[in-house]
């Protein structure tokens, strides 16, 4: 919702003005014609934002998943108490400070819930912060009666997943750690060492070796043109993040990552895990079964994945059942699959979807923790590699050196 600066003539021809707040300005237009005015001018009204006030939003920490969690577990003890919606908002606004990003959204969410929109409307207004399962779950939650419950659900599942995505970024840092300090060590060999060693060995007058020969080319080619260098990876990692924004390209993309040999089998056992407790978790809640597979769908987060997916939906639509819908896309598991037919024959596709997520969730786990070890020979080999380049190439030549003093 954004503040509207307002003119208006009234019935009598004098000119009003004011602020009215609104999504866009021809719903203020709009607004002012059913007051019986005559808008003149509606324009978007520009508040001045003092250097403490603007530092002050600078210097504000993001809306990381466990902010999400930890909101939606108080918002479930309020509502669970017997606590209105509307005051529970302004409990958790007062808890969290005005200063911080998510208070400043749940205040834009109190707005509209005074204005009298449901909760679920209200939080759709923040797709940056609020996923379309979360918001859709709520809807169900809000219409059925069940809401503590949807948002206890949804506490568990956001957790799991914040979780998860830890583990992922703990093991990956160590390797990007190794990473940087090679890269750093790379511009400083390039730059100062192999330079002072190029004018060792010229002042020698003996021949070079062929690894010496390409390292101090490189090594020169580095001094003069390193900001072309600079541009160039730049450039490359602007064209790398417009590659991923593109359907497309983040299209070829996910399926690139599924074909390697060390993430491909961790990301389609996540995406199973992830298909399986949203599975789970829309079943739970009452969500019709088409609405629920677009949900499952845009939770397992591979746009590949997804690409293939899509198929379920439109099997289903022909008549067929979720068991048969799956199995046609080929990218089940037989566990998954034999999970699917029995929750469907018994009725239980809940729980059996809930054991499915349970297992891949342990999986996850377990390849996660490891998966540092799994990396840590690819990045020894690279080390060795660089290390053999360097030695034939600057060693080599001292040796040469030395038997040339010798002798």
């Amino acid at each position: 919702m954004a503040r509207f600066r307002y003119r208006a003539r009234d019935g009598h021809g004098q000119v009003r003005e004011g602020l009215m707040e609104a999504s866009e300005a021809t719903l203020v237009a709009r607004s002012l014609r059913n007051s019986q005015l005559i808008p003149i001018s509606v324009e978007e009204a520009r508040e001045s934002v003092s250097i403490e006030q603007w530092w002050a939003r600078l210097n504000r920490r993001p809306i990381s998943r466990a902010d999400l969690v930890l909101f939606t577990r108080q918002l479930y003890a309020l509502i669970h108490a017997g606590v209105p919606v509307l005051n529970a908002i302004d409990g958790l606004v007062a808890t969290y400070g005005p200063q911080t990003r998510l208070a400043e959204v749940l205040l834009k969410v109190r707005r509209d819930l005074g204005d009298g929109q449901p909760l679920s409307v209200a939080l759709a207004a923040h797709p940056k912060v609020f996923q379309p399962l979360f918001i859709r779950l709520v809807e169900v939650g809000e219409s059925t009666g069940n809401l503590d419950t949807v948002l206890l659900q949804l506490s568990a599942y956001l957790e799991r997943e914040d979780i998860t995505l830890a583990r992922i970024r703990q093991a990956f840092r160590y390797p990007l750690f190794v990473a940087i300090a090679l890269a750093v060590a790379m511009v400083i060999l390039n730059m100062i060492v192999i330079p002072a060693f190029a004018k060792l060995f010229a002042s020698a007058h003996i021949t070079l070796p062929i690894f010496t020969r390409m390292l101090i080319a490189f090594s020169n080619f580095t001094v003069v043109w390193w900001w072309l260098i600079l541009l160039t990876f730049i450039a490359a990692a602007f064209a790398f993040r417009a590659f991923l924004r593109h359907p497309r390209g983040r299209w070829l993309w996910d399926r690139f990552l599924l074909r390697t040999p060390i993430f491909g089998p961790l990301i389609l056992e996540d995406a199973m895990a992830r298909f399986g407790r949203t599975l789970q978790l829309v079943s739970v809640a009452g969500v019709p079964v088409l609405r629920g597979m677009e949900l499952v769908i845009s939770a397992v987060r591979n746009r590949f994945l997804e690409d293939r997916l899509t198929e379920i939906p439109k099997a289903i639509l022909r008549g067929e059942s979720l068991h048969r819908s799956a199995t046609a896309t080929g990218l089940f598991p037989p566990l998954v699959l034999q999970m699917l037919q029995v929750g469907e024959e018994a009725g239980s596709l809940d729980s059996m979807m809930g054991e499915v997520a349970d297992y891949y969730e342990r999986e996850v786990e377990k390849k996660v923790d490891s998966l540092a070890a799994r990396i840590e020979p690819i990045m020894v080999v690279i080390m060795g590699g660089l290390v053999f380049i360097l030695a034939a190439g600057i060693y080599l030549p001292m040796w040469d050196m030395v038997k040339m003093v010798k002798q």
